[in-house]
């Protein structure tokens, strides 16, 4: 389960492209990524107790590099009665792995219990050579890839970075998924995770506890994450 970041205008629905880029612009990606990370654990609350699972959160390089970001969130989660396990934080590629400021957090974190997650991985143009330095979970393989599954080289890239993944006992999702060839590709590739408009779109709180669990599986893959 992701937490995803929406805005409604009227009767249009306002592309994340679109007003993410804008905060960040204006300076407001910190207050909008405080904002759905306390909405996502009040959210959160309210499913605890009718299925086993992890919160996905994106962190923003703003919200990393608070010097108070880690004793806020053990902070928040404490009032809210979680623990650390039930989240998994989300970091962008670059951020996680150009910056000893970004490793020295993320070695916080880990300490405390969170999962972690290197988001639109393969895009970064960063050092691999300290990816095996970082106290990260999981790699998840940016939606570019995925779209490219098909073509020969879309198919053997994907299959380099989840060699490396299994080398470096990581868990790897791929996300926008959006066709069954798609996902038995992946599957065949013994990617862990799938994520995309194929198993499920973006919805509200309401509906999300109403849905029933899709079992839409590829081949190979015991678990999927739902977007």
């Amino acid at each position: 389960m992701e937490a995803l970041a929406r805005w409604r205008d009227r009767d249009v629905w306002v592309s994340p492209g679109i007003f993410i880029p804008v905060a960040e612009s204006l300076g407001l990606i910190h207050e909008l990524g405080q904002l759905v990370l306390e909405t996502g654990l009040v959210d959160y609350r309210k499913l605890c107790g009718k299925n086993e699972l992890r919160l996905a959160v994106n962190i923003s390089n703003r919200q990393l590099f608070s010097k108070t970001f880690v004793s806020d969130i053990i902070e928040r989660i404490t009032r809210h009665q979680l623990s650390p396990q039930h989240l998994k934080l989300e970091i962008t590629e670059s951020i996680a792995l150009d910056t000893s400021n970004a490793q020295r957090t993320l070695n916080q974190l880990a300490d405390a219990g969170f999962y972690l997650s290197i988001d639109d991985f393969g895009t970064g143009f960063s050092s691999l050579s300290r990816l095996h330095e970082l106290p990260v979970n999981e790699l998840k393989i940016d939606m570019s890839f995925v779209r490219r599954a098909k073509s020969q080289e879309g198919k053997a890239m994907l299959r380099t970075i989840a060699n490396l993944a299994r080398e470096l006992n990581l868990a790897l999702v791929a996300e926008g998924v959006e066709d069954q060839d798609t996902a038995d590709i992946l599957g065949n590739l013994g990617i862990d995770y799938l994520q995309g408009y194929f198993f499920g779109r973006p919805v509200a709180l309401e509906e999300f506890i109403n849905r029933e669990p899709l079992a839409v599986m590829a081949p190979k893959i015991k678990n999927q994450v739902l977007e």
